[in-house]
Formats: C-alpha cells, structure tokens, sequence
C-alpha cells in the first residue's frame, strides 16, 4: 500500500500541468534569435533562474570527513503553494517577454487557497476550528 497526503496528488497533477502544457507551449511558441529550444532547455532555464540551489553538507561515512556542495532545488522539493506560484511566473515570463499565450490556464482546483475555501463554502470543514463536518 502507499500512503500519500493529499497535497500529493495535486502537485503531481500541477507538474503534468507544468510539463504536458506551459513548457510544452513554450517550447512549440517560443523563439529567441530566431531558434526555437526543447521543452527540457526551457524546464532547466526557469529552475536555474528562479528556484536556484541549496548548500547541502554531507559526511563521509569512511572517513568523517564533512564536505559541502550545492545542490540544485527542484520542483519536486515545492509544496503546493510554491509549486502554484512557480507555475504563475513562468506563465507571466512566457507571456510578457516570449509573447507566448498559454492556452489553458491553471485550473483553478490546483490552487490550495482555491481548494480550502470551496471546501469551507460547501460546509465540509469549519471556517473556525478546521474541524472536518458531516453533511446532515
């Protein structure tokens, strides 16, 4: 069995999202200089810009001794809300510096603020307390 937290699920489906249609639009739309580049140049393009690295110390086990290095910080290491808010700004930068028009927005279910309010407004968790309710 796997167990896996909600959040889970909708990041896989935002990074589908990201993959199967921002940077696959952006690949097919985009040029710069008169070259078009694959969907892997621009993934690792907008990483390298905006999610950066991290300096990571590791030990070696034979014999103790502490190195560091950098280690580059991946979509996989975002929540939700950064994978979101990862998703807006390349859309944005696509937009206003590629002039590429995306042509399906992010569905609004893949947005945790989005998600939490729905379930407030359909009476499944209380605004207050957060206590999950039963439909009578």
């Amino acid at each position: 069995a796997e167990f896996r937290l909600l959040d889970d699920d909708i990041t896989d489906k935002q990074r589908a999202y990201l993959h199967g249609v921002v940077l696959k639009e952006i690949a097919q739309q985009a040029m710069v200089d008169g070259r078009r580049f694959p969907m892997k140049v621009w993934k690792e393009h907008f990483r390298k810009e905006w999610l950066g690295h991290r300096t990571v110390t590791h030990t070696n086990p034979l014999t103790g001794r502490k190195s560091r290095r950098r280690e580059r910080i991946s979509t996989e290491d975002l929540g939700v809300r950064r994978m979101a808010e990862y998703i807006d700004r390349v859309i944005a930068f696509a937009a206003t510096e590629l002039g590429v028009v995306v042509s399906e927005p992010l569905p609004p279910e893949l947005r945790p603020s989005r998600r939490r309010a729905r379930a407030i407004e359909s009476n499944h968790v209380d605004a207050d307390t957060g206590e999950i309710l039963e439909h009578a």
